[in-house]
């Protein structure tokens, strides 16, 4: 049997599988709504299954829609490796690569890594996907993204994890805030802060939670944000404090927000570049990989070692920027 599946129609699905709104997806495909909706109906009238869960409120992807989007942007991965390799030349493959990244490391721990990429190779197209710890996972395995920045991924079968840093949980406080000439603070002590966390969907504060039960500590959280950038600007408004991984805040001195040690219990995540073992990188993609190796060298060193069978380097210190 023979079926013509248009690869636009694909894109619109998985944008909106991605989006989880047909406006946002529109609005991201330069197409009108209705538009959208006509090529996923399209696509759905093909393949003789709903893919999607529309409300008047929400999108949601049903299971065959998530079995269909994983093979056939994997099929769609492979068509696209096939014509790059058939062009013969590296300065003729694609000079697009896509990234999925987590939002707390997209807002100040990639742009330096970008902006050293960008030197070297002006010509090269970057797009980023900014999903959750999981999604990022989700779309590596499924080669929507050539690899992603995420903290989970170390015992996926299929993948590579190249830790950059380990990432301390601290707490973000406004300067003029009475914590802030403070070295480091217990989570016991900022019991009586009006604290600021994410949502218990995200990997950060399953993180968070999971250590503090551990140690049989309670934080009240007075707010709760979707994102770490919005936490941080509820940090800058001096409506309260918030624990966050180090990387998300401003990564010099800043003139409203500081970072603050937070001990008892000491929390951290591990952050690394993950992508699948089995694909091969087109070039330009190999060398953003290689630029973040640039910016966290301990990350090349452990992925040198690692290729030879020894020991992993453990100085996760970045290197001084010029």
């Amino acid at each position: 049997m023979r079926t013509n599946i248009d690869l636009a129609d694909l894109e619109a699905f998985a944008a909106v599988a991605r989006e989880k709104s047909f406006h946002l997806a529109a609005s991201a495909l330069n197409l009108s709504p209705s538009a959208l909706s006509r090529r996923v109906q399209k696509l759905e009238d093909l393949v003789g299954v709903r893919l999607l869960e529309r409300t008047t409120r929400s999108v949601t992807v049903t299971a065959a829609g998530h079995e269909f989007l994983a093979r056939a942007l994997e099929i769609q991965s492979h068509l696209e490796q096939v014509i790059v390799d058939l062009k013969g030349q590296p300065q003729q493959q694609s000079t697009l690569v896509t990234v999925a990244c987590i939002p707390s490391a997209s807002h100040y721990f990639l742009p330096p890594v970008l902006e050293h990429f960008a030197a070297r190779y002006p010509e090269a197209r970057v797009r980023i996907l900014d999903l959750n710890a999981t999604e990022v996972l989700d779309s590596v395995k499924t080669s929507e993204a050539d690899f992603g920045i995420d903290f989970v991924g170390l015992q996926e079968p299929g993948l590579e994890f190249l830790t950059l840093l380990e990432d301390p949980f601290v707490l973000a406080v406004n300067r003029s805030h009475l914590l802030a000439h403070r070295d480091s603070v217990t989570w016991e002590e900022i019991g009586s802060q009006r604290c600021i966390t994410v949502w218990k969907g995200s990997g950060n504060r399953l993180l968070i939670d999971t250590a503090l039960a551990k140690a049989n500590t309670a934080v009240t959280w007075h707010y709760e944000t979707r994102h770490v950038t919005t936490a941080l600007a509820l940090v800058e408004a001096g409506i309260g404090v918030a624990a966050l991984p180090r990387s998300a805040l401003p990564q010099h001195d800043h003139p409203i927000v500081t970072g603050i040690a937070l001990r008892a219990p000491d929390i951290s995540r591990t952050l690394g570049a993950v992508r699948r073992r089995d694909r091969r990188a087109t070039t330009t993609a190999q060398a953003l990989w290689d630029a973040l190796i640039d910016k966290w060298p301990s990350a090349g060193r452990r992925e040198q070692a690692d290729s030879r069978g020894r020991k992993s380097a453990t100085d996760l210190r970045p290197r001084r920027q010029a």
